[in-house]
């Protein structure tokens, strides 16, 4: 009884629809998505420890092989800011701000004793990284030019622009998305004024970092 009342339902519906359906879509897309959040990786390599060699009369400290550290970073953002900052040792709470010389193609790098009883003060380091190096001021505290050399693997010839900020005493980087070495080699005769009988014998260390942080 059931099937014969609806077979002409059926029959029916047939016969109205017509050869071809007008305005229904013949196709149709499914959309994926990936999101690519920001990467960014820094490794270094520690500089090393090398000695110093005296003038005459203890008139000038030369580090004569050279010392190199170096940074490597691998990033994603085109238009991504790191820096390079220095800090030393002293007998302050918290270490003291090294690097100095407001270009980051001519800077400079203060290093200090590490000795108890002879470590250098901010005022000594301060002495030094503002520009008026005085011997007498700067005990325990020498200073040493950097020779950079930054490449960028995928854009040789603007992939890093270098800048100094000075309100941070650091030099900054913007860098394009790639793989970025830099690497700073310390070498030669101290900076004028820097070293005089007043720094005391014993182990000099300065470090060097890069980071995307901002103050």
């Amino acid at each position: 009884m059931k099937i014969s009342k609806l077979l002409p339902i059926v029959v029916a519906m047939a016969l109205c629809t017509p050869a071809f359906a007008v305005g229904e879509n013949n196709s149709a897309t499914s959309e994926y998505q990936l999101q690519l959040n920001e990467y960014l990786k820094i490794t270094s390599v520690d500089a090393g420890q090398e000695t110093v060699e005296f003038g005459d009369d203890y008139e000038s400290a030369t580090i004569n092989t050279g010392i190199t550290g170096s940074f490597k970073v691998i990033n994603n953002n085109p238009a991504k800011v790191v820096y390079l900052e220095g800090s030393c040792l002293t007998t302050g709470a918290t270490p003291a701000k090294a690097l100095y010389g407001d270009d980051p193609a001519a800077m400079k790098l203060v290093f200090t004793n590490q000795t108890d009883g002879y470590k250098a003060t901010d005022a000594a380091v301060t002495n030094i990284t503002t520009g008026a190096a005085a011997v007498a001021d700067n005990a325990n505290a020498v200073a040493f030019a950097i020779t950079p050399t930054t490449v960028h693997d995928l854009f040789p010839s603007d992939g890093i622009v270098a800048a100094w900020d000075d309100t941070n005493q650091r030099a900054k980087y913007t860098i394009k998305n790639g793989t970025s070495d830099f690497s700073f080699l310390i070498k030669g005769t101290n900076e004028a004024s820097t070293f005089s009988t007043h720094d005391t014998m014993g182990l000099y260390k300065a470090t060097l970092k890069m980071t995307d942080v901002t103050p």
